[in-house]
């Protein structure tokens, strides 16, 4: 190859990896904070925001947080170089996303070919599971992409071997030993890659641990599979030299992983080996192919089976030669093999240790290249011998995987949407309400958004399982007109929802919102008043002798006729009533809130609630000249038209019989 043609395959191939690591990045960043941090990475930030001897002596002890100090440290970095808003916090994780390219590119050509490094990296790229956890600010995808990079220098290293000093031929010029010189130097820089990103890898994340076992098993293959009679000498110093980087990885990873070890005894159940690994590989499988999305059955088993027989695809065919064929080629096979099932068999030992192992596929986010790189592999294979069959598996994958990418932002999968409950009670919340988060731990993620006055109670620290363990905190919370209960993780520590029916029991319930992962629930603790608030309208409208409406208030003037965020799939609007009883009211009435148009149509009714403030305190037990506070939410039909709608409220006796006409409360405008 002349020096021209070479610079011009140099610049196509730099040209090809920029082209792919663009792509990769710009996925990671699309709609990056469209999702709400949700619990583990608002303890992200939280741990990020501490002094960095704390996050260290933390993250070494894995008590107090069961991840190493790295990440945490990175991140702590990254957001006093660049603020801690949501896409700060998040793009770290993304960038090193989009990294993973680099080094699945190199190991795809060296243990293959060219097509099958960039089809690897392509799938890499636009992977909907890499992606997911790229957008996550927590350090599964980082720590798989330093073991990567520690795979592809264990390669690139064992390469730099091929130069012995010792045999140089003696008319070697300056230039050759000068370029032998260089490559000694390289192959320094190589195992120093392997070591550093070993090391990073299990200082982000412990399961890292599991990249240095494949490395080892691809320092011994490589020994079994490349040596020969004349070139032992090089292949036994290539691998003493393996030996040694892995060996000094191991021994700086061993205080964190005595200390991991020594909580997996005390904080896991013991389970069975290979217990279950059936269904372990196919949740796998799926995940890393589709990830997640609302994929029929048969569009499920159908990704499985195909990406399975890509894989073996993969495993089984041999790549044909080509001029300039790598001499790592020939172990590609065996080594992907041992990529894949080696973390896979000894976390299969391991569940005896802890049963829980394989709870989430994204605790093995280090297998999903994997996998790329064997469909890299088999993909290539294919378009060698039969290019139409490689081209429709090829378009299928991705279509799979564009597909899995295009419902990663869906209001279906928002996880915990600390956001929107956090901008719905500052927006809703009054001057002397109280909001109250259970269980006690998800405070810092509702306070993480929560910009309003009011203060955050999160009393319950155990698990509550009697209900005079409430009573206690939450009698110091009646001085504030109403409580915000937003509950989360309540599975464990209340089960039976002890704390919310002791406010359900004694206080109206004046809303109930649904964001992703939570409960949203104001209980009205002062229901009964001396005289409406300030801020309401004043209306004095007379339904019968004994009751007014003499005040309301609509909170939500300008709503949406769908809601997909906070009780979906309707919006609503929020609307405050403020009666008074001029005598005491014979029978028991209920209160009807509509949105109606300027025609009389109906695009909006309340809805109803059995524990709100006629249920709990009905109109027969109201006393002369009290004011009553009632709330109520207004659901809108969805496909309400935009335009200009009244709040209109009545009175009805048990029969449904209107008592008095109906009044304008207010008015509402319904945009896009």
């Amino acid at each position: 190859m002349t020096p021209r043609s070479h610079s011009s395959q140099r610049s196509k191939h730099y040209a090809l990896l920029g082209g792919l690591l663009l792509l990769a990045l710009g996925v990671r960043l699309w709609r990056l904070t469209y999702h709400s941090l949700w619990f583990d990475e608002t303890m992200s930030v939280f741990w990020a925001n501490q002094p960095a001897a704390r996050i260290w002596e933390v993250g070494m002890h894995l008590v107090e947080d069961r991840h190493p100090p790295l990440y945490y440290l990175m991140l702590r970095g990254w957001t006093i170089l660049f603020g801690s808003s949501d896409a700060v916090v998040r793009s770290l994780g993304a960038m090193l996303g989009a990294l993973a390219v680099l080094p699945a590119f190199g190991i795809g050509r060296l243990l293959g070919d060219r097509r099958a490094g960039a089809l690897a990296a392509l799938l890499v790229a636009l992977n909907p599971f890499l992606v997911w956890y790229s957008q996550e600010a927590r350090m599964f995808v980082p720590a798989a992409t330093l073991g990567l990079f520690a795979l592809y220098g264990l390669l690139r290293g064992w390469q730099s071997c091929s130069v012995r000093f010792e045999s140089l031929p003696s008319n070697w010029d300056a230039d050759d030993r000068r370029g032998a010189c260089l490559a000694r130097v390289w192959g320094v820089i190589w195992w120093g890659i392997v070591l550093v990103g070993l090391v990073m890898c299990v200082y982000s994340y412990l399961f890292g641990v599991f990249l240095l076992v494949v490395a080892g098993l691809w320092l011994v293959a490589l020994l079994l599979l490349t040596l020969r009679v004349q070139e032992r000498g090089r292949h036994w110093s290539a691998f003493l030299v393996g030996a040694i980087v892995l060996t000094l990885a191991g021994g700086l990873m061993l205080p964190l992983l005595w200390a991991g070890w020594q909580v997996s005894g005390t904080e896991f159940t013991e389970g069975r080996m290979f217990d279950g690994m059936g269904g372990v590989l196919l949740r796998q499988l799926t995940a890393y192919t589709l990830h997640q999305g609302p994929w029929s059955d048969g569009v499920v088993r159908a990704a499985q089976v195909g990406a399975g027989l890509l894989a073996l695809a993969g495993l089984a065919l041999p790549l044909r030669s080509r001029p300039g064929s790598g001499e790592l080629r020939s172990a590609g096979r065996p080594l992907l093999a041992l990529y894949l099932v080696g973390p896979l068999l000894l976390g299969g030992l391991l569940l005896a240790r802890n049963r829980v192992l394989f709870d989430k596929p994204h605790y093995f986010t280090f297998l999903a290249p994997a996998l790329c790189l064997l469909w890299g592999r088999g993909l290539a294979a294919l378009l060698d011998r039969a290019r139409l069959l490689g081209l429709l598996a090829l378009v299928g994958l991705l279509a799979a995987m564009v597909t899995g990418l295009s419902h990663l932002w869906l209001p279906q999968n928002l996880r915990e949407d600390w956001r929107t409950a956090a901008a719905y009670v500052e927006a809703h919340a009054g001057p002397n309400d109280a909001v109250l988060t259970h269980v006690d731990y998800v405070h810092f993620s509702f306070e993480y958004y929560f910009r309003g006055s009011q203060p955050v109670f999160f009393p319950f620290t155990d698990r509550v399982t009697d209900i005079a363990q409430v009573e206690p905190p939450l009698l110091g919370l009646l001085p504030f007109d109403s409580v915000w209960l937003v509950q989360s993780h309540t599975e464990q520590f209340d089960p039976d929802h002890l704390v919310e029916r002791w406010l359900a029991d004694r206080f109206p319930l004046a809303t109930e919102q649904y964001p992703a992962g939570m409960t949203v629930k104001r209980f009205i603790t002062r229901y009964r008043l001396p005289e409406p608030p300030a801020d309401a309208s004043k209306i004095n409208a007379a339904f019968g002798p004994d009751i007014t409406l003499v005040a309301c208030a609509v909170d939500d003037t300008r709503t949406l006729a769908t809601d997909e965020r906070t009780h979906p799939p309707s919006g609503w609007v929020h609307v405050r009533l403020y009666w008074r009883a001029e005598a005491r009211p014979p029978a028991d009435y209920a209160a009807t809130v509509r949105m109606v148009d300027h025609l009389g149509q109906v695009w909006g009714d309340r809805l109803h609630c059995d524990r709100g403030t006629l249920r709990l305190w009905p109109t027969s037990r109201w006393e002369t000249e009290e004011v009553i506070r009632q709330e109520v939410d207004v659901n809108l039909n969805p496909i309400t038209p935009l335009g200009e709608y009244r709040i209109v409220v009545g009175l009805v006796d048990d029969a449904g019989q209107p008592l008095g006409a109906e009044v304008i409360c207010g008015q509402v405008q319904v945009v896009n």
